[in-house]
């Protein structure tokens, strides 16, 4: 009778140890897939917020580079005339951006004012290509580099960079108005035109009826 007492009451504490050995193992399992989750939606909300910043900053980089392009043959046409009075690269651009206004007249007075706390004339010009994704301001921007740095004329390269950006925006324009023909064609076309034959075939349909009639 004891040994059937003994035999019961360790079997009853195995039981409640066991269950307690698997009641620890499953709340850690539970709190490891509960912090895996949590990592898992702490690392796609800060991919989702780097997506959202990068997106917002592309788009509001595109219109900016669309100003960039229609005030750049401006700009380089009074940077040319600053080179051709005699002055250095670094002196012409700073004096055509403090006398032009626009996109690129802001990032070529960051450009000054960053070379006068010690930062280099290459990595600035970099830098605005960056700011301003466009090809004529990469194309300027390298020209400027390659002029810094082995001395060669800059003023008859500029010229005609600006000269083929005022022929790219006057292209870009006239393929502007041919889209904005196509789209009026298309009321003319689907509206207009059936409203006005109906008014022409009018009148003849009420004389058929009445001669039918």
């Amino acid at each position: 009778m004891i040994v059937e007492l003994l035999t019961s009451t360790c079997m009853a504490v195995g039981t409640s140890f066991f269950l307690l050995y698997l009641g620890s193992f499953r709340s850690n399992t539970l709190e490891a897939r509960i912090t895996k989750i949590h990592k898992d939606q702490s690392v796609s909300k800060t991919a989702a917020r780097a997506f959202r910043s990068r997106f917002s900053e592309s788009r509001a980089l595109y219109p900016n580079s669309k100003k960039a392009l229609y005030e750049l043959p401006d700009f380089i046409e009074l940077l040319s005339m600053s080179l051709d009075s005699g002055d250095s690269v670094f002196n012409s651009i700073a004096q055509t951006s403090s006398r032009a206004r626009g996109v690129v007249a802001d990032q070529f007075q960051l450009l000054t004012q960053e070379m006068k706390f010690g930062s280099s004339f290459e990595f600035e010009l970099n830098q605005i290509s960056e700011r301003l994704p466009n090809q004529q301001v990469r194309e300027m921007c390298s020209k400027l580099i390659l002029a810094s740095a082995r001395g060669s004329a800059l003023a008859s390269v500029l010229k005609e960079q600006g000269q083929s950006i005022r022929l790219q925006i006057q292209n870009q324009k006239i393929k502007q108005a041919g889209k904005n023909e196509t789209r009026m064609m298309i009321p003319l076309v689907f509206l207009i035109l059936p409203i006005t034959i109906l008014f022409a075939l009018y009148p003849s349909v009420q004389l058929l009826n009445l001669e039918i009639l």
